[in-house]
């Protein structure tokens, strides 16, 4: 159960990231990309704080000894949630959203692939053969659309 569970979250995190970018596409368009992601952060921030105080009475007391021992790099993660969400608000408009996805996906298969073989020293050939199946998949959607890829 707690399986089917896991997957059933995994889902919606996948829609969840579609929707977000969908509206945050709108919202880019009407006052710019910078500008639209300072308020997705805003918003972001104001909606961890509420989940903060609901759900995790005090903050980690791991924060000061992460700050100490010079693991601040493991807090970088919001830096690079900015960075994406700028990136995603510019193109997102420009390019058609099944095959922004297809791309984001196999970005992130080849990144979490390459994290596995430097972190963790781990190759596995079934993965490199699925990305390459999901990237031959998104050439031939592409093409079959009558478009360049991008």
């Amino acid at each position: 159960m707690r399986y089917i569970c896991s997957i059933f979250f995994a889902l919606l995190a996948g829609v969840s990231i579609v929707l977000s970018r969908s509206v945050n596409a709108l919202l880019a368009e009407k006052i710019g990309a910078l500008s639209s992601s300072f308020f997705n952060y805003a918003s972001g921030l104001l909606a961890s704080l509420a989940f903060l105080l609901l759900f995790a009475p005090h903050i980690s007391p791991a924060l000061p000894q992460l700050m100490k021992n010079g693991n601040a790099i493991l807090l970088m993660g919001g830096v690079i949630g900015v960075i994406n969400i700028i990136i995603l608000n510019r193109i997102v408009t420009r390019i058609p959203p099944l095959q922004l996805t297809l791309i984001v996906f196999v970005a992130q298969l080849a990144s979490g692939m390459l994290l596995d073989y430097f972190l963790l020293d781990l190759f596995s050939m079934r993965k490199l053969i699925g990305c390459s199946i999901v990237v031959i998949g998104l050439l031939i959607h592409t093409y079959a659309q009558g478009k360049p890829a991008a």
